[in-house]
C-alpha cells in the first residue's frame, strides 16, 4: 500500500506546479540564525525559529473543489491518510507536512494548503519548497501577486541555484502583476547571475526581448544560450537555438 501511496503522490504532482521533498527536516530546513540575503533590488532577512508556534490540525477536513472525480479524491485521501499517520509519530516530519499541503491543494482546498505551507514557512525561515509553493498559489490560485511576488523572493533567496523560482517570479511579472511588468528581465538577469550556466533562463530572457521586438538583446541572450548548449554537447538544444537566431535576420 505504501508504494502505491508514493506513487500515487507524484502522478498528482505532475499537475500542480508544487514542489514535493523527500528528506529529512534539517536537510531543508535548518535552524534560522538571522541571516540576510541581497539582490536583484531586495533584501531578504531571515528570523529565528519561533519554536513555540503550534502545528495546524493535520486532521482537518479535505474540502473537495466541486466537479473533482472520484478517482483523483481516493488517490488524494490515501497519501493523506498515509501522510497524516506519519505526522502522528512526528509533528516534525517536514516531507509529511510539505506533501499534506500539496494535497489539500489538488483537492482544491487552498486554505487548508496555505495554513501548512505558512506553518513551514514561519518555523522554519531558511527553507525553499513552502514559499515556492506558497509563492505558486498566491499567484495562480488565490489572485494575491503581492503575496505571491514575497513568497517567490524568500524561496529564491533561501536558494538561488532554484532556476524555477526565477521562472515563476518572471511568468507574475510578465503575465499577471502589471504594477511590477518592468521587473521581468531584472528578475532574469538577476538569476542568470546567479546561475551562469543556466541555458533555461537565457532562452527565456531572450524570448522577452524578441516577444518585444528588441531583436538585438534575443540575438544576444540567444547566441549566450546557444554557446553553453554547445559546451555542454547538447547537439538538439544547438540545433534548435541556430534556427532560433536565424529567424531573427
Amino acid at each position: 500500500m505504501r508504494n502505491v501511496v508514493i506513487f500515487s503522490v507524484f502522478v498528482l504532482l505532475a499537475a500542480t506546479g508544487v514542489l514535493s521533498y523527500s528528506g529529512k527536516w534539517t536537510a531543508i530546513f535548518g535552524g534560522g540564525g538571522g541571516k540576510s540575503a541581497t539582490g536583484a533590488g531586495y533584501t531578504i532577512e531571515e528570523i529565528p525559529i519561533e519554536k513555540t508556534i503550534p502545528p495546524p490540525d493535520y486532521n482537518r477536513q479535505v474540502k473537495f473543489a466541486a466537479g473533482t472525480s472520484e478517482e483523483v479524491k481516493k488517490a488524494v485521501m490515501l497519501n493523506i491518510t498515509d501522510l497524516t499517520g506519519r505526522l502522528k509519530k512526528s509533528t516534525l516530519d517536514s516531507e509529511a507536512w510539505l506533501n499534506l499541503g500539496t494535497m489539500y491543494k489538488i483537492a482544491g482546498d487552498y486554505e487548508g494548503a496555505r495554513v501548512i505551507w505558512e506553518y513551514l514557512s514561519a518555523v522554519s525561515p531558511g527553507n525553499y519548497p513552502s514559499f515556492a509553493n506558497l509563492g505558486n498559489l498566491y499567484h495562480h490560485y488565490l489572485n494575491d501577486y503581492q503575496k505571491a511576488e514575497q513568497n517567490y523572493l524568500r524561496a529564491i533567496g533561501n536558494n538561488r541555484a532554484f532556476i524555477d523560482g526565477y521562472r515563476s517570479l518572471y511568468e507574475l511579472y510578465r503575465y499577471s502583476y502589471a504594477a511590477k511588468a518592468s521587473e521581468a528581465p531584472k528578475i532574469l538577469l538577476a538569476g542568470i547571475a546567479a546561475n551562469p550556466s543556466s541555458t533555461d533562463l537565457l532562452i527565456l530572457l531572450a524570448g522577452y526581448y524578441k516577444e518585444k521586438d528588441d531583436m538585438a538583446n534575443a540575438r544576444t541572450y540567444y547566441e549566450k544560450a546557444l554557446a553553453l548548449a554547445e559546451k555542454n554537447g547538447n547537439t538538439a538544444l544547438a540545433a534548435s537555438l541556430r534556427a532560433e537566431i536565424e529567424s531573427l535576420r
